[in-house]
């Protein structure tokens, strides 16, 4: 046993290596400046008539975008949603652009009180 130690040690390290690279790139996602005015144009062309103009939905079943908890999510999930649309949402992949839709989240997300 004595002789398969250090062996043993160098695996655990290159497992230990290998998760604590796999945990760091999962952690880290593309940082991009979000432009909230350009965010707020496009959210005024697609967004109010269910969202209302200052977040406050317009009709039964819509979130609330002043609420914090209704955005609680991380952009990424947020984005996947935007694109593939939700309940009576449609999806706006082939309408708006990744950045687009990031824009608009940096704007929703100053609308919370």
């Amino acid at each position: 046993m004595a002789l398969h130690e250090p062996r043993c040690h160098e695996y655990r390290t290159l497992l230990f290596a290998l998760f604590a690279g796999v945990a760091l790139a999962l952690a880290i996602t593309p940082v991009a400046a979000s432009d909230i005015f350009s965010g707020r144009r496009v959210y005024q062309v697609h967004c109010t008539a269910c969202h209302g103009i200052n977040g406050a939905p317009m009709m039964a079943g819509v979130p609330d975008m002043t609420r914090a908890q209704n955005l609680l999510i991380p952009d990424r999930d947020l984005v996947t949603t935007l694109k593939r649309g939700k309940g009576v949402m449609p999806g706006y992949d082939r309408i708006l652009s990744e950045k687009n839709i990031l824009d608009v989240i940096a704007y929703v997300r100053s609308l919370q009180r």
